[in-house]
């Protein structure tokens, strides 16, 4: 969590959501210059001032230009589902913007919020950035599911006395079975969410000893948090 006393900076606001007066999020940025020395703009955070908790926000680097989801140039969109490290943005408080990615000089001043998320599931702003990410979460939840399952049975397989490299084929086949199965680009991001890891951890394990049950205990429970965490944020069964 990050608070900023004194914080001097441009609050570019955002109408609200309930029909509140006062704006539910806001993009806190600071004057800034781009290659070469031209001015722009550097988005520092985002403060919610509203009395709803976000879990996910959509931004444009150029306003009054939305594009159409997933792929824009200049959007950008914070999710405290599809990016675990990230953490949802509570009432009267701000969070830092992916430091080291999203803050970043801007071509244009003025960069603003198109689409917002609350925690309860309700959501303001553009009708086909609220889809996009609600979407992809629907689409996280099935591909970890699914990938939640494909491990279950490498322990199975594990138990029966397959070895690594048969069982490390194994998960590698039901992972490409969901990439062949992806439905359009953001199921098939979240088919590498849900399956880079695991398989990352399959080739790293034969440069190490250890028990092949272990590594599978492992995978299965970091999967499961993960499932956890798009329960409680997402919104999505």
């Amino acid at each position: 969590m990050h608070t900023r006393p004194a914080f001097s900076a441009l609050m570019l606001a955002v109408a609200g959501a309930y029909g509140q007066t006062q704006p539910p999020i806001q993009l806190v940025t600071t004057s800034g210059a781009l290659r070469g020395g031209a001015p722009g703009t550097v988005i520092e955070g985002a403060a919610n001032g509203g009395s709803l908790t976000v879990t996910a926000l959509a931004f444009s680097h150029w306003p009054g230009t939305t594009g159409t989801p997933p792929k824009f140039p200049g959007v950008m969109v914070y999710d405290v589902v599809s990016q675990p490290f990230l953490s949802p943005i509570l009432s009267g408080q701000e969070e830092a913007l992916l430091p080291g990615v999203l803050s970043q000089a801007l071509a244009k001043p003025g960069p603003e919020v198109i689409a917002v998320v609350f925690e309860d599931g309700s959501s303001w702003g553009d009708a086909k950035w609220v889809q996009h990410m609600k979407q992809e979460r629907a689409y996280l939840l099935k591909e970890l599911t699914i990938c939640l399952q494909g491990l279950q049975q490498a322990q199975q397989s594990e138990r029966g006395g397959a070895s690594r490299t048969a069982v490390a084929a194994q998960l590698q086949s039901a992972a490409n079975n969901s990439r062949a199965a992806a439905v359009d680009g953001s199921d098939l991001k979240c088919v590498r969410m849900a399956w880079d890891g695991v398989l990352l951890n399959m080739r790293n394990a034969y440069a190490r000893e250890g028990s092949l049950g272990v590594l599978l205990k492992n995978q299965v429970d970091t999967v499961t948090t993960l499932l956890v965490r798009v329960r409680s944020y997402g919104n999505v069964q």
